[in-house]
């Protein structure tokens, strides 16, 4: 596939032509003098014609590369070609230019721009002057008549007749939406297209004449009066039907399966770049989910959002997918391909134990390949090349990707292994992943277990495992786990197994990204085409394997912009949506996990993997007949074996075993030796008693899938009834490893627990499936039983812990936690943990449920004893609190913040007193951090930096976040500094009523204060609830304090900030005023006064304060952005002086995300788009979201009356595909506040 970019064209003119060579000339020279002709496309589509077309056209394309000519060798209607032209179409915009028609000069530009500043039109069309005499041009003709159009009306369209006229111009897109031109019309197919998009698009008249049409008898259309007669009856009939029936025509989504009420946003996976980034950057998946079903299934007029996705969807990938393509090999000379990326790094030891191992460890057989930097010391402790070892040599800075792209070019071998020396492999590695590979009967891609790695697939360790070394483990976990598949969506590109035939489906890894992204972009290209990747079992370890290259792409930036209504984009967002809504299933939010779901089968019904998904669950959960219901709804066309199978269950679940019969005959009887199917015909017969033809069903199944856990359950509860429970616990404990998450298997575990009392094997077997699916909360209930049936509280107190910190706050599980605390007690200080001080953390709290779990898990294991003073609760919190140790105290409130924190430090035991709020962390990472601290020799109190996190991102001193924390949330934070950690002594305690702190006291007693080196985080700015009541209270002690110290000018910032918060603008403008008499030259004063003008409408005074703080720091960031938005709201000097401004900023601050959101704004607005396109590229690539910014921005600037800028803002949002149903709505607004016209 040729790499060659496509131009960026604005519009495509479609030239037909069929024996008119005398017009065709003049018709190019005509195009080629529009004023926007480098934007613009010409395809000449020749008919047939037996003149000298093609010449003519060839002529020009010597000098003019944006004609394009095709030609068919029969003649075809007007409107055949016309569709031809448009498929080859790489333009935004469409025209129909016929040969002998002219245009003005600028008529095109016109017409796209009305389009550019009117999204919801999908049509413009333009009066005409008329013309007879041929080849004349619009700046000199001989007018004989002029075409004034009817103002667009949908009901006078189909009532009486077309008044559209010859030359307009289109969108691209609703030839997705609605098809192509009626090939089967001679003369009326652009009347039936228009009234075919009329039916949900609107179009606009431009009351000007922008084209010169030649009126000639010898046309088609007059020509052919009685053809265009009869057409446009039949045409009209069908339409006005369709009317009063309420029905659409021709309407794509309703008719054909490529195409659902598509999502309202241009997608972005496998991350997406949203305001709401940290629902998922922080593993709340709960908020993620809650997001996306919100965001992509809203149903709306979406057709404004599809941007023409030119080439096919996957062929613009393709390009980046694979660089190299493997030539196809007709036999093989080896079953497997062992590819070894060596890494510079990698010296003489720790190669010759990677190949030791290696040797020892693998079967012959296979082909190894060495892939190894040209001049690397590794090219001397190789072993010696034969015919089964070869070596490749690459240059310097190769990517891991790039090292095995080489390698697997390179191979002979049906099987692929991709792995990087200095991976420890172990006893049977190759084979048991190869018994994997062949066990599942698909492509697909497996990889191991493995030490080192992150999530599930490192989540096995040795040493805690109690084994000395990783042969004992590896040996022992392969017994254990034999046959278990995981199935994952991503893992380490260490080491992975393929078939061959794989790259060349989906190309091969992409040598543009980083090492830790290559495999997990490989993992979701396959997904895309449905091929599915395992973790066998298999143990080995790469904890000491490094590959150093030069910093590559990230896999986030690579699938950004993809549009969400193209086929690849549709499949990106229900694995998206697959994956965030397992999470609500695991974590046992299941009402949630149906809702995300259902909502996702409504926008996308024709992908089955959703209704799958969700009829597994219902059938786990007992609930048959809404299974039932729900299969029924898939269309005939999606039937197949597995909705036969889930179909089956649900029939046998409300006992129609009849039905569910004739379902498990039907698979079986095509030759499809079905585990579901045997699986349900053994449970069929158990039904009627026939325990041995059960028996032999349950082992059939086992014999079609050793990896499915259902028929070893099955098996071994009948052997369990018959009296054979070494055997039955044995079959039992496999199904459960294998199919862990499975209520029934589940269940039957517990009950051959039961029966054989195996507590402490199976509190192991429990204990590391939970390894691996660490979010599951059935899991997680069934470890707590086990520990507490073994009397291990300590430990199912911490998982129960677990559960509150996830908000699971069920009453039966805090009872439960408090029955357990009771025995055990809260946390005590006992003795010195120790050389390091004792830590006391002291909290107060009202009404925190939400939070304090979260709070208190953070901390538990650092703090020796924890101090909860409670102000008046009506929740649970106090309860939650108890559950993990604390001891609670009562406190009658007083509205003296001081007091209530002086009480928690009264309680206190230990040597140093740590503050927190139960909206705050600390993070894990800096748990060794904080220990270090309590070391120190000497009494020293420490400030804390405080991550307030936010979603406003144009606060003083917003920070955006960096990801080096997954505790981060919002957009970003704005840093607050306050003593946290202080020795517990009498003589340190809080003052002032509010914004109570200890410094005061720490200075009285010459205590020394340093900075700690590690942040809390701070979550109340995010859940805004919960800071209004505080601040409601904050503001009555502000007044009170500023009316006994009128000329405080900190109490007067305090307050002012603390009324902007509570949008009591005027007064905080009225006290930033104030402060700025009394200290003129403070930026901070003028830089919020700038922000409240803003927010109160008060422009030209924004503006005058704003050129006032400019001129006193002119490198002042949050002061340059202030400035440039009070310039857009009330500016008279253009925007060239401000774009300079921030644009000298920004070079000097590259790294501030606020830049590039300004420059983005204003280059879009003074039209510069690849400018801005390219600033708010950048500003997502910081996890933030231009389009939510632009929105708000457009608001404020359409209330300001500057709807040139608002629109210019709300159509770069639909540019790019991000467009919502409020931008829609705000156009329209933008549209009336400047009269609709061109």
């Amino acid at each position: 596939m040729s790499g060659a970019s496509i131009p960026s064209y604005l519009i495509s003119a479609i030239v037909s032509t069929y024996n008119s060579g005398r017009f065709l000339r003049g018709c190019l020279e005509d195009l080629l003098s529009q004023t926007i002709a480098s934007r613009l496309e010409i395809i000449v589509v020749d008919s047939g014609s037996t003149e000298n077309e093609g010449a003519i056209v060839r002529e020009f394309q010597r000098t003019h590369p944006n004609i394009a000519y095709l030609r068919t060798e029969t003649r075809e209607t007007v409107y055949a070609a016309w569709n031809r032209g448009i498929r080859a179409a790489h333009g935004r915009y469409l025209t129909n230019a016929n040969t002998d028609d002219r245009h003005r000069k600028d008529a095109f530009e016109i017409m796209c721009g009305a389009l550019d500043d009117h999204p919801e039109i999908a049509l413009a069309y333009a009066d005409l002057i008329v013309t007879e005499c041929e080849n004349e041009t619009f700046d000199r003709h001989t007018k004989s008549d002029e075409y004034a159009w009817s103002d667009w009306s949908r009901n006078m369209l189909l009532d009486k007749g077309c008044f559209i006229g010859p030359q307009p111009v289109w969108r691209r897109a609703v030839h997705d939406i609605y098809g192509f031109f009626d090939e089967s019309l001679t003369v009326s197919g652009d009347y039936e297209f228009w009234l075919r998009i009329s039916q949900t698009f609107d179009f606009m008249h431009i009351k000007i004449p922008l084209g010169l049409y030649l009126k000639s008898p010898y046309s088609i259309e007059h020509s052919n009066e009685k053809t265009k007669e009869m057409e446009d009856y039949r045409v009209i009939s069908m339409y006005r039907t369709a009317a009063e029936e309420g029905t659409l025509v021709k309407f794509r989504p309703l008719e054909k399966a490529d195409h659902g009420n598509g999502p309202d946003f241009s997608f972005s996976a496998p991350y997406m770049s949203c305001a709401d980034h940290d629902l998922l950057q922080n593993e709340n998946r709960e908020g993620a989910v809650k997001f996306m079903t919100g965001k992509i299934l809203r149903q709306t007029d979406w057709w404004v959002q599809r941007t023409a996705w030119i080439e096919d969807d996957l062929s613009i990938y393709d390009k980046k997918l694979a660089s190299v393509k493997l030539s196809g090999l007709s036999s093989y000379d080896f079953d497997t391909s062992i590819v070894i990326a060596v890494p510079g790094l990698c010296g003489p030891s720790r190669f010759k134990d990677f190949w030791d191992r290696m040797t020892l460890h693998t079967v012959t057989g296979h082909e190894t390949i060495f892939v190894v930097e040209k001049g690397s010391p590794a090219l001397s402790f190789l072993p010696e090349r034969g015919a089964d070892i070869s070596l490749v040599t690459i240059g310097p800075g190769c990517s891991l990707a790039e090292a095995f792209n080489h390698g697997i070019t390179a191979s002979r071998g049906k099987n692929i292994v991709a792995i990087c020396a200095g991976v420890k492999v172990t006893g049977g590695w190759l084979d048991a992943m190869l018994e994997c590979l062949e066990s599942t009967g698909e492509e697909c891609i497996v990889g191991a277990m493995l030490g080192g790695a992150q999530g599930i697939q490192g989540s096995q360790d040795y040493l805690e495992e109690g084994f000395q070394g990783i042969d004992e483990f590896a040996l022992f976990f392969s017994e254990r786990n034999r046959f278990r598949r995981i199935e994952t969506s991503k893992m380490s590109g260490l080491c992975m197994l393929f078939r061959r035939s794989l790259p060349e489906k989906i190309g091969l890894f992409d040598a543009d990204l980083n090492t830790a992204e290559f495999s997990s972009d490989f993992c979701l290209r396959a997904s895309l085409r449905g091929f599915r990747s395992f973790f066998a079992a298999v143990f080995l370890d790469a904890a000491e394997v490094e590959w150093n290259t030069a910093p590559k792409a990230f896999l986030s930036d690579k699938w950004s912009g993809l549009s969400a209504l193209s086929e690849l984009g549709k499949k990106l967002i229900a694995l998206q949506i697959l994956e965030l809504s397992d999470t609500f299933f695991q974590k046992g939010k299941t009402g949630k996990y149906v809702e995300a779901l259902s909502e996702c089968i409504k926008s996308l019904p024709y992908n089955k993997e959703l209704y799958y998904r969700l009829a597994l669950y219902l059938l786990d959960s007992g609930q048959y007949k809404a299974g039932i219901n729900l299969l029924d709804t898939m269309t005939v066309g999606m039937f197949d074996a597995r909705r036969l199978e889930l179909m089956g269950y649900c029939k046998e679940g409300i006992n129609i075993d009849d039905e569910a019969v004739q379902c498990t005959d039907r698979i079986l009887s095509s030759g499809n030796k079905s585990v579901r199917a045997l699986n349900l015909k053994g449970r069929l017969a158990l039904k009627r008693s026939g325990h041995d033809e059960a028996e032999r069903f349950f082992v059939a199944a086992m014999d079609a899938d050793r990896s499915d856990g259902e028929a070893y359950s099955n098996l071994g509860m009948l052997l369990c009834e018959r009296g054979e429970l070494d055997k039955g616990y044995g079959l039992a404990e496999r199904g459960f490893i294998l199919s862990p998450l499975v209520r029934r298997i589940a269940g039957n575990y517990r009950s051959a627990i039961n029966l054989t009392g195996r507590l402490e094997r199976a509190e192991d077997i429990v204990r590391n499936a939970r390894r691996i699916f660490y979010n599951n909360r059935n899991l997680l209930a069934f470890h707590i039983d086990l520990l507490l049936r073994r009397n291990k509280h300590g430990l199912a107190m911490d998982e129960i812990e677990n559960l509150l910190v996830d908000n699971y706050y069920e009453n039966e599980m805090i009872s439960m936690g408090l029955r357990i605390r009771k025995q055990i007690g809260p946390k005590n200080i006992t003795g010195n943990p120790g050389k390091r001080k004792t830590l006391s953390l002291c909290m107060i709290v009202k009404n925190e449920e939400m939070n304090i779990g979260r709070c208190l898990n953070s901390i538990k294991s650092v703090a020796d004893e924890i101090i909860v003073v409670d102000t008046g609760s009506s929740d649970r919190t106090k309860a939650i609190a108890e559950v993990f140790g604390a001891k609670v105290f009562d406190f009658g409130w007083n509205d003296n913040f001081s007091d209530a924190r002086n009480c928690s430090l009264s309680f206190a035991r230990g040597d140093y007193i740590f503050v927190l709020d139960a909206d705050e962390v600390i993070s894990k990472r800096d748990f060794n951090v904080l220990e270090a601290m309590l070391l120190n020799d000497g009494d020293l109190a420490y400030q804390f930096v405080t991550r307030n996190y936010v979603s406003n991102i144009n606060l003083f001193g917003w920070q955006p976040n960096d990801g080096w924390y997954k505790e981060e949330a919002g957009t970003g934070w704005f840093p607050t500094l306050k003593v946290r950690l202080f020795p517990n002594d009498e003589r340190i305690f809080f003052k002032h009523p509010v914004h109570e702190l200890v410094e005061d006291s720490l200075k009285d007693i010459g205590c020394r204060m340093e900075i700690a080196d590690l942040p809390v985080h701070h979550y109340g700015f995010v859940d805004s609830g919960q800071e209004q009541n505080k601040s409601l209270l904050y503001y009555r002690y502000g007044k009170s304090k500023l009316e006994k110290e009128p000329e405080n000018v900190n109490a007067m910032i305090e307050l002012a900030l603390i009324a902007a918060g509570l949008r009591k603008y005027e007064e905080a403008k009225g006290l930033f005023e104030r402060i700025l008499i009394l200290a003129p030259d403070m930026v901070y004063a003028y830089c919020n006064l700038v922000a409240i003008c803003l927010k109160t409408g008060s422009y030209k005074e924004a503006l005058a304060a704003a050129k006032k703080g400019i001129n006193l720091a002119s490198g002042h960031k949050e002061m340059i952005v202030n400035y440039a938005l009070a310039e857009l709201h009330a500016g008279d000097d253009g925007l060239d002086g401000v774009i300079s401004i921030v644009d000298k900023a920004f070079k000097e601050n590259p790294d501030y995300p606020n830049f590039h959101l300004m420059l983005s704004a204003l280059f879009y607005i003074t039209r510069n788009r690849e400018a801005g396109l390219e600033h708010a590229r950048l500003f997502n690539g910081s996890g933030l979201n231009y389009a939510s910014q632009f929105h708000a921005f457009a608001e404020s600037l359409l209330s300001a009356g500057r709807p040139d800028y608002a629109g210019a803002l709300l159509f770069a949002i639909v540019d790019n595909g991000d467009a919502d149903d409020r931008v829609k709505e705000l156009l329209t607004k933008c549209g009336r506040e400047t009269d609709g016209t061109c």
